[in-house]
């Protein structure tokens, strides 16, 4: 049987989700600073990102993170930097088979689990009250563009009937002109044909007083005394 090569590579969003999941079971860890990891005991806010603070880089074979993190108040932090270290090479390994070679730990800060109970309130309370406002200026928002559309419409639409009485008014002094021209071109057009016809009698008249004229001009008519007629020029 032809055997067949592969590679598993992981991308860092996976690793970040091992190590931020490993972490809810950490005694006296309260956050992972820059975001709430989900289901950290009595914690009130949960993210639904796990990586939130977590960074991570992936090799082939093995595998580096870096965490900031916040410990609670009288609890023993090298303790809870080794327990740290410990569930993540564990998940980490069991997983994917990548080795943990590195876990950086940098404590930013110390509360008690009330002051953080407090703290977490206090964020509680402006992202609902900041989903509030967005939620507000978003409907009010939407009625201002529904009343500017309504208001737009119903300005298209006059405009529209008054482009539409106008065409029409102008379409009936169009039809009125041209009617009244053509009226006009009409009468001109028999006047000029009597007119014309009464010249070509008048001139057929000349022609033919003229024809008679011409023919009798410049003839003299003699008797003989034989009674023979001589016509001479």
């Amino acid at each position: 049987m032809t055997e067949i090569k592969s590679t598993v590579t992981y991308d860092e969003k996976v690793i970040q989700k091992i190590v931020g999941h490993a972490l809810e079971n950490i005694d006296g860890l309260l956050d992972v600073s820059g975001g709430f990891f989900s289901n950290v005991k009595e914690k009130l806010i949960n993210s639904e990102d796990v990586t939130t603070g977590v960074n991570v880089e992936v090799g082939k074979e093995e595998v580096a993170t870096d965490l900031d993190v916040i410990v609670e108040y009288g609890k023993d932090i090298p303790a809870i930097a080794e327990g740290i270290k410990e569930i993540i090479a564990q998940n980490v390994e069991t997983m994917t088979h990548l080795k943990v070679i590195e876990v950086n730990i940098n404590v930013v800060d110390i509360m008690t689990r009330k002051e953080f109970e407090e703290a977490s309130v206090t964020v509680q309370d402006r992202v609902e009250a900041g989903y509030a406002k967005t939620k507000e200026v978003t409907a009010t928002g939407y009625e201002r563009a529904k009343e500017a559309t309504a208001a737009g419409y119903e300005r298209t639409k006059e405009a529209a009937q008054n482009a539409g009485e106008y065409i029409s008014e102008k379409s009936g002094e169009a039809r009125d002109y041209a009617s009244e021209k053509a009226a006009q071109a009409k009468e001109f057009t028999v006047e000029k044909a009597s007119e014309a016809k009464k010249y070509a009698s008048e001139q057929a008249e000349k022609a033919k007083d003229a024809m008679s004229t011409d023919s009798s001009e410049g003839v003299t008519y003699t008797a003989s005394v034989d009674g023979d007629v001589v016509v001479a020029d």
